[in-house]
C-alpha cells in the first residue's frame, strides 16, 4: 500500500496481501474430487472448482499481481495435489534457503548488460536456407452432407458421442453435427484461419483459387495461436486447424542457396487432399546461374557457326535432290528417305537456333537475377519492430513468386532443350544408316517395323486389360494399383524387372492367380515375341550384307572416299579435266533407260538430262574407270567351286569356230560380188541396162 511493496494473491475464499519485509508462501492445489485448496503462509481455504475436471488451468489460478520491487522465487508446478501439511513443510524447509536473499542477484544495470554465451556449432552443410518455410493452401467450405442416409449417419454418430462424452460432469454446449463430420460446400473464398486469401498467377494455382499463406512455424510451434480479430479482439486458434478436413491443396515451400556452387534451390512438398485419398509428392528444383557469361557466349557463338555451315551444306544437298527429281522423274521416289532427312535436318537446325536465342539472354543475365533474389531475401527485416509480420510475409511471398516465375521460365526453356536434344539423338542414330556395316540398328528397325506394329495390336489391349482388372480388384488395398495409371506403371516395372512389386509368395490366392496369368501371357509370351521379331529382322539384315557385292568395312570405304576426293582435287588443281561429284554420276547412270548393270566408257560419255556431258574429255572418263578398276571388291567374283570354273579351251575352240565361220562368209561374199561385177561389165559392153 503506497510505496510499500505488496503481493496480492487471490485464491479460493481468500485474498491475502503481504509486505515485502518477509518471504511468503502462496500455493493452490486441486485434488481428484475437483476441490481447490489455497494456502497463503499457514492459512488455507477450500472451495469446489466451478470449471470441469478436464480444465487444467482455467479458473485454477486467477492472478498473481506484483506491485513494486518484490523478490519472487521460481514458480513450482507439481503433478500431484499436495496436502496443507506438505505445503507447510515446504514453507519451513525453504525459508532458510531464501532468507539471506535480501536483494536481487543482479542489479538493474548489471541485468541490462548481462550477456549469455551461446554455443554455436560449426557449419557443415552445403547449402544455406534463405527463408523460413511457408505453408500455402486452398480450403473448402464446410457444409451439411447431401442425402438423408448420410445425414442420419452423422446424427446417430453425434447422438452416441453425446451419451458417452458429454454426460455427467462433462457438457458440450457448442457441439454440432458439423463438428462431427462436414462435407465440402465449395471453395473457401473468404477469410480462413484469420488469413485473407491471396491470388497467384503461377501455373500451379488456378486464377480463381483463393490461397491462404502463413509461416510453417506458426502452424507447428505450440498448440494455440492468437490472431487479431474483428474490432481489435484476439481470436484464439488451435494449430490443428491449419491442416484438417477442410484443406484442399497444401504446399510447403522454402528456398536454399549453395554459396560454393551458385545454385538456388526451391524445395516443395505438396499434398493433394481434394479426393478420397491424400496424394503427397515433393519436388526439388534448381536454378543454376552462369558466373562466366563471356565464355558461355563464345561457346554458343561456335554452335551458331556450326549450324550455319550445316545449313549451307543442307542447301547444297537440297539443290542436288531437286536436280535428281528433274533428271529421274518417277525414278526419284527411290530417294524419298533422303528428302525426309533433308527437311528433318532443316527443322532441327531451326530448333537449335531458336533454343540458343532463348537460352543466351537468360543465361547471360542469370547471375544478376539470382543475386537480386538472394539479396532481396537477405534484406528482409524478419525481426523488425517497425515492420509488421503481415508486411514482412507479403514481401517474402512476392519475392518467392518472382523466384518461381524465373524458375518456371528456365524450366520451360530446359524442357524445349530436352526435346531438341532427344531429336538430335534420334538423328544421330538415323545417320548410322549411311553404311551397311553400322546400319544394323536402323536396318533392323526398318525390317521389323511392320511386324512390331502388328504385335502392338495384340500387346496393348492385353496389357491394358490386365491393368484394369488389377485396379478394379486391388486398388483399395495396394497403393501401386490404386488407379489405372499406377497399375500400368507397376506392370511395366514388373516386365522390366520381374517380379517387381508382384510378390510371388503372396498369401492372397486371388492376387497370385492374377500375377501368374500376367507373367505367363505378358512376360513369357509377349516379351519373347518381341525378341523373336528383333532376331528375325537382324538375320535378314545380316543376309543382305552378305549378299551385297560392293560392301567393304567402314574403314576401307572411308579410305576410298577420301582417296577419291584427293584425286579429284589433284586433277582440278593441276588444270586437268576434273571428275564430277559422285552424286551427279549416280543420277546420270540412274536416268539411263534401261539402267546398265555394268558401267562402261560409253555410258559415262552419254549426254546428261540437263545436256552436256559429265566428263569433259574421254581421258577423264577413262581415268575414272581406271581408278575404280584397281579396287578388288568391284572385280567379278573368282569362281572357286567346280561348277563355276571356266573352260578356257572350250572358249578358244568356240572363238575359232566363230572366226572360221566369219572367214567362210567373207569369201562367199567376195565370190558373189565378183560375179555381179562381171555381169555388170558385160551388160555395159552390149549396151543393155544393168
Amino acid at each position: 500500500v503506497g510505496d510499500t511493496p505488496v503481493v496480492v494473491a487471490e485464491s479460493p475464499d481468500t485474498v491475502q496481501s503481504t509486505s515485502g519485509s518477509e518471504w511468503t508462501l502462496f500455493a493452490v492445489t486441486r485434488d481428484a474430487s475437483n476441490m481447490l485448496t489455497g494456502v497463503v503462509n499457514g492459512v488455507s481455504a477450500q472451495e469446489p472448482n466451478a470449471g470441469p475436471i478436464v480444465d487444467c488451468l482455467q479458473s485454477f489460478v486467477s492472478a498473481i499481481a506484483i506491485h513494486g520491487d518484490v523478490l519472487v522465487s521460481p514458480i513450482r508446478i507439481s503433478t500431484r495435489a499436495l496436502t496443507p501439511g506438505e505445503l507447510q513443510y515446504l514453507l519451513y524447509a525453504n525459508r532458510g534457503l531464501v532468507a539471506f536473499r535480501s536483494e536481487p542477484a543482479l542489479t538493474d544495470s548489471a541485468r541490462l548488460n548481462y550477456e549469455v554465451d551461446r554455443t554455436v556449432e560449426l557449419f557443415t552443410q552445403r547449402t544455406l536456407q534463405l527463408s523460413p518455410p511457408i505453408i500455402m493452401q486452398t480450403a473448402r467450405k464446410v457444409g451439411i452432407c447431401d442425402g438423408s442416409f448420410e445425414t442420419s449417419v452423422v446424427d446417430r454418430f453425434m447422438e452416441a458421442g453425446m451419451k458417452e462424452r458429454c454426460a455427467g460432469l462433462y457438457t458440450c454446449p457448442e457441439l454440432s453435427t458439423q463438428d462431427i463430420y462436414s462435407c465440402s460446400a465449395g471453395q473457401q473464398k473468404g477469410d480462413h484461419l484469420s488469413l485473407s486469401p491471396v491470388q497467384f498467377v503461377e501455373d500451379e494455382w488456378d486464377e480463381d483459387d483463393a490461397v491462404f499463406v502463413d509461416y510453417l512455424a506458426t502452424a507447428v510451434s505450440g498448440n494455440l495461436l492468437g490472431r487479431s480479430g474483428a474490432n481489435g479482439t484476439v481470436q484464439v486458434l488451435s494449430n490443428y486447424e491449419f491442416v484438417d478436413g477442410a484443406s484442399d491443396v497444401i504446399r510447403l515451400k522454402t528456398l536454399f542457396h549453395s554459396v560454393q556452387y551458385g545454385v538456388t534451390t526451391g524445395v516443395e512438398v505438396k499434398a493433394q487432399a481434394s479426393g478420397p485419398k491424400v496424394d503427397v509428392s515433393y519436388s526439388v528444383r534448381h536454378f543454376i546461374a552462369i558466373h562466366d557469361p563471356d565464355t558461355y557466349t563464345v561457346i554458343q557463338a561456335l554452335a551458331i557457326i556450326n549450324v550455319v555451315f550445316m545449313f549451307l551444306d543442307n542447301v547444297v544437298l537440297l539443290r542436288h535432290l531437286f536436280f535428281e527429281y528433274r533428271a529421274l522423274g518417277r525414278k526419284a521416289t527411290f530417294f524419298t528417305d533422303r528428302w525426309f532427312l533433308c527437311f528433318l535436318d532443316f527443322a532441327l537446325m531451326i530448333s537449335v537456333l531458336v533454343l540458343i536465342a532463348l537460352q543466351l539472354p537468360s543465361k547471360r543475365n542469370s547471375f544478376e537475377d539470382q543475386r537480386k533474389i538472394v539479396d532481396s531475401l537477405l534484406d528482409l527485416e524478419w525481426g523488425s519492430q517497425t515492420l509488421g509480420l503481415d508486411e514482412t510475409k507479403a514481401a517474402y511471398v512476392q519475392k518467392l513468386q518472382e523466384f518461381e516465375t524465373m524458375l518456371s521460365d528456365a524450366e520451360m526453356v530446359d524442357r524445349f532443350a530436352l526435346w531438341v536434344l532427344l531429336a538430335l539423338l534420334c538423328r544421330i542414330l538415323m545417320s548410322t544408316g549411311a553404311h551397311p556395316r553400322i546400319a544394323l540398328l536402323t536396318s533392323t528397325i526398318r525390317k521389323g517395323f511392320e511386324d512390331f506394329c502388328h504385335f502392338l495390336l495384340i500387346f496393348i489391349p492385353c496389357f491394358a486389360a490386365f491393368a484394369a482388372v488389377a485396379a478394379w480388384r486391388y486398388g483399395g488395398s495396394r497403393s501401386d494399383l490404386q488407379n489405372l495409371g499406377e497399375a500400368l506403371a507397376s506392370q511395366f516395372d514388373a516386365l522390366l524387372g520381374p517380379p517387381g512389386n508382384f510378390d510371388s509368395a503372396s498369401n492372397n490366392s486371388e492376387f497370385l492367380a492374377y500375377s501368374s496369368m500376367f507373367f505367363a501371357f505378358m512376360f513369357f509370351l509377349m516379351i519373347n515375341f518381341v525378341l523373336a521379331i528383333i532376331v528375325d529382322s537382324y538375320e535378314k539384315v545380316r543376309e543382305a550384307i552378305e549378299v551385297c557385292q560392293v560392301e567393304q568395312s567402314i574403314v576401307e570405304d572411308i579410305y576410298v572416299m577420301l582417296t577419291y576426293r584427293a584425286r579429284r582435287f589433284i586433277r582440278w588443281s593441276s588444270r586437268q579435266s576434273a571428275w564430277p561429284p559422285l552424286g551427279d554420276i549416280v543420277v546420270h547412270l540412274s536416268s539411263l533407260d534401261p539402267m546398265p548393270p555394268k558401267v562402261s566408257y560409253a555410258h559415262l560419255m552419254r549426254p546428261t538430262a540437263r545436256g552436256g556431258r559429265l566428263f569433259k574429255t574421254p581421258a577423264a572418263a577413262k581415268s575414272w574407270i581406271d581408278f575404280y578398276d584397281t579396287m578388288p571388291f568391284l572385280w567379278p567374283e573368282s569362281a572357286e567351286n567346280e561348277e563355276h570354273q571356266v573352260d578356257y579351251e572350250e572358249i578358244q575352240h568356240r572363238v575359232g569356230q566363230a572366226m572360221e565361220a566369219t572367214t567362210i562368209g567373207i569369201r562367199g561374199f567376195e565370190q558373189r560380188l565378183n560375179m555381179r561385177l562381171n555381169n555388170l561389165e558385160a551388160a555395159l559392153k552390149t549396151g543393155k541396162k544393168a
